[in-house]
């Protein structure tokens, strides 16, 4: 969580370098490590992975708001969804 904290402020990386980070720069959205989806109120940023015996997601609301991190001991595990799906119920 202090990671994520940090991605919120200067303590680790300039404004400059957070921005080329956080700015898509390929027709998928693509930013430097992360995804990122723009809503009507938010930038949502994330990232998924997975190999032999885990999967693992990331998902956060640029500039504070609601980070969701799965960690699983089971590869192959859809955490894009289960990432939406959990946002989705605080957004009720």
């Amino acid at each position: 969580m202090k990671w994520d904290a940090a991605l919120d402020s200067t303590d680790i990386l300039n404004q400059d370098s957070l921005d080329k980070l956080f700015t898509p720069y390929s027709y998928k959205n693509y930013g430097y490590g992360w995804m990122i989806d723009q809503t009507a109120d938010n930038k949502i940023l994330f990232h998924n992975g997975s190999g032999t015996g885990y999967s693992t997601g990331i998902s956060r609301e640029q500039g504070g708001g609601i980070t969701i991190i799965l960690l699983g001991n089971h590869a192959g595990v859809d955490t894009l969804t289960m990432m939406r799906d959990i946002r989705n119920l605080f957004a009720r």
